[in-house]
């Protein structure tokens, strides 16, 4: 699939191939798309949410706050979670994978919404062309 560049509320990103995913009691639909380049802004605001992270787990787990504390994260894997419910709306979440760079048992996956609430129109295309291209 050729990479689209979708503007949002915390900044610009690239989008590449995706996943889709409909397991679940649910009739949700789920597809999960690379992100493959952010502006600079998104990165800041990514950089903050695992700050934060970092933080909230040295208070909750202080027997491990040095080790955390002075962890060194690396960024694994973006994607923007794009979910379409049973009555057709939309919510999106960047999902941002990190681990240590010298202790793999510290990792997670930061969570960063994403309101695309004024492109959804452009949005809802994007998805059926992307759908469509990838499948037919």
């Amino acid at each position: 699939m050729m990479n689209a560049i979708i503007k949002t509320n915390i900044g610009a990103m690239t989008l590449g191939d995706f996943e889709v995913d409909m397991s679940g009691e649910n009739l949700d639909l789920s597809l999960f798309f690379d992100v493959i380049a952010v502006n600079d802004t998104v990165k800041h605001i990514i950089l903050h949410k695992l700050f934060e992270l970092q933080m909230h787990y040295v208070l909750q787990f202080p027997d491990e706050a040095e080790e955390w504390y002075d962890a060194n994260l690396v960024i694994t894997g973006k994607c923007l979670h794009i979910s379409v419910d049973e009555s057709g709306k939309l919510k999106t979440v960047l999902l941002v994978d990190y681990e240590d760079a010298h202790n793999p048992r510290l990792w997670g996956t930061a969570q960063i919404e994403v309101n695309l609430s004024s492109h959804e129109r452009e949005l809802r295309q994007f998805i059926i062309y992307s759908v469509l291209k990838k499948f037919c």
